[in-house]
């Protein structure tokens, strides 16, 4: 994973350059489109952490991440820290990486197991799956009270993600 970190820093400037130039390439040929025109160039926005489970930590109520998920976390933190913020940085013609991002995640997308494959077979977003059955024979036919409540996080997780990317980008 942090190999990839890697990889993003030294592939953006070469994406940078690609961009500007399909991007003027585009205006060219649509003079009249105002829309492409008013777009930046790439930025990096922040790590999204997805695909992890949580499971509640004995005699408590509180619900972390599983210890080799926090621990693939704090080498991608790790990596965005040293390696891919310090890359992009050096990019001199334009600045590829807002002075607010830091290592933490922007948003947090659990691994929804058996609910994103049925929301993408019932052609039904999460924020509305819990109203439907799902389609695998889970035993009891209906969503668990856990499975509904992930949804609903996970619902939350999306919006808040959706909230950063308009009021900061």
């Amino acid at each position: 994973m942090c190999y990839l970190i890697q990889i993003i820093g030294e592939v953006l400037p070469n994406f940078i350059s690609d961009w500007e130039q399909g991007r003027e390439r585009y205006i060219r040929s649509n003079p009249y489109d105002t829309f492409i025109p008013s777009k930046g160039k790439p930025k990096f926005g922040g790590l999204i952490f997805n695909g992890f489970d949580t499971r509640k930590k004995a005699g408590t109520n509180i619900i972390a991440e599983t210890g080799a998920d926090r621990a693939q976390l704090n080498k991608i933190k790790e990596s965005i820290e040293n390696n891919l913020i310090p890359s992009l940085k050096q990019i001199s013609f334009y600045e590829c990486i807002p002075d607010f991002i830091t290592p933490e995640p922007v948003a947090k997308v659990e691994d929804l197991n058996v609910m994103a494959p049925d929301s993408i077979v019932q052609n039904t977003p999460i924020k509305y799956l819990a109203q439907s059955r799902p389609t695998r024979d889970i035993g009891r036919g209906t969503w668990s009270k856990e499975q509904k409540s992930l949804m609903s996080k996970m619902d939350r997780v999306f919006d808040d993600l959706a909230d950063y990317i308009i009021n900061k980008f």
